[in-house]
């Protein structure tokens, strides 16, 4: 299936809406900030740092951008830091 929306940017949010019953490592809900590509990255994909705390590609449908508002972009920022 191929996902409508354009690809996210860098530095922009999305919500996991979707993964497998056994990925322990995205949780369905949270926020998570779209990473740069590296490259050879497929398009379809998206680089995400997940629950591990390492960054993985994962398929694009599995997410939805966020319009997240300058005070909680920076209020995430935080955490990541």
């Amino acid at each position: 299936m191929t996902h409508t929306l354009l690809k996210p940017r860098t530095g922009s949010f999305v919500a996991c809406v979707r993964a497998t019953y056994d990925d322990v490592d995205l949780v369905v809900g949270k926020l998570y900030r779209v990473q740069k590509p590296e490259r050879g990255d497929p398009e379809e994909l998206l680089r995400i740092i997940d629950e591990s705390g390492d960054d993985y590609l994962y398929a694009i449908d599995w997410f939805e951008p966020i319009d997240v508002p300058p005070r909680v972009r920076r209020a995430l920022a935080k955490l990541g830091s």
